[in-house]
This record gives structure tokens, sequence and C-alpha cells, in this order.
């Protein structure tokens, strides 16, 4: 019997996968550099060195840079399936 909840289910550890969701970032961005991410987020470089170097996963970030950049929230949490971004919304305001 499974122990997953719902199918698509992912384990994200807040102690792991930092250092590869910041390059990730980057990429979604389309940045050359960890600076310019920087920049972007108004951090500190040693913010972001920090992070990089315990590899500690940055969900707020993350979560901004999908609300920003359209890009797929799993892709830039684990770095599966591919880097795709939403062209149009399909959520109406009433």
């Amino acid at each position: 019997m499974p122990t997953s909840k719902h199918p698509n289910e992912i384990k994200i550890n807040p102690n792991q996968g930092g250092k590869a969701a910041i390059e990730r970032l980057v990429e979604a961005y389309g940045f050359s550099t960890r600076q310019a991410l920087c920049d972007h987020l108004g951090v500190s470089n040693s913010t972001i060195a920090n992070r990089y170097m315990r590899d500690t996963f940055s969900s707020d970030w993350i979560i901004q840079c999908s609300i920003e950049t359209g890009t797929y929230l799993r892709w830039l949490s684990t770095g599966e399936r591919g880097m795709v971004k939403f062209v149009g919304s399909d959520i109406i305001s009433i």
C-alpha cells in the first residue's frame, strides 16, 4: 500500500536541494549570475551565498519566481519535467 496521500505528492527537505533550486531560479528569470538574482530579490549576496552553501531550500523565492515568471512550480522545486512557463491564465476573477 502506498504511503503517498496524493499521486503527485513530492517530499521537500528544507535542508537540501538549495543549490540546484537557486540555479533554476537564475535560469527561470533569465539571469546569467546569482548577483542578478540578488538584485531582483532585494537580498544581499551573502544571503544567497549562505543558502547556496548550506544547500537550504528557498521555498519563498521559488513561489515568488513561479508567480512572477509563470514557471512551473514543480520544476522550480525539483527540477523534474523540464522548465515550462505558462503563457496565459485559466483563472477568471469574479
